[in-house]
């Protein structure tokens, strides 16, 4: 789950416990023509999808050095918060 503006899109690779969450800024303002960087974007998902030891995550970003995050789990689901999207993230589970 991501808010309203957000569109997250979920890749495993076959035969691999990597997963990646692909974190796309849609808060476009037209008058301005451009993207609204948003701050603090939490991204739900099922605990299932992540290892019981795994406390962090890789924030990926095409225009920000890489940063760990910690995973916050909460009965049956773990969020990640990303501090700022600006076009995209990439949320690197391994």
């Amino acid at each position: 789950g991501a808010p309203a503006n957000v569109l997250v899109a979920l890749r495993k690779k076959t035969g691999s416990s990597q997963i990646v969450l692909h974190v796309l800024n849609r808060d476009y303002d037209a008058q301005a023509k451009r993207l609204k960087p948003l701050s603090n974007v939490e991204v739900t998902m099922d605990r299932s999808l992540v290892a019981p030891t795994k406390s962090q995550a890789r924030l990926l970003s095409y225009d920000q050095a890489p940063q760990q995050v910690d995973l916050l789990r909460q009965e049956g689901t773990v969020r990640v918060r990303v501090p700022e999207l600006r076009l995209w993230t990439l949320i690197v589970l391994e």
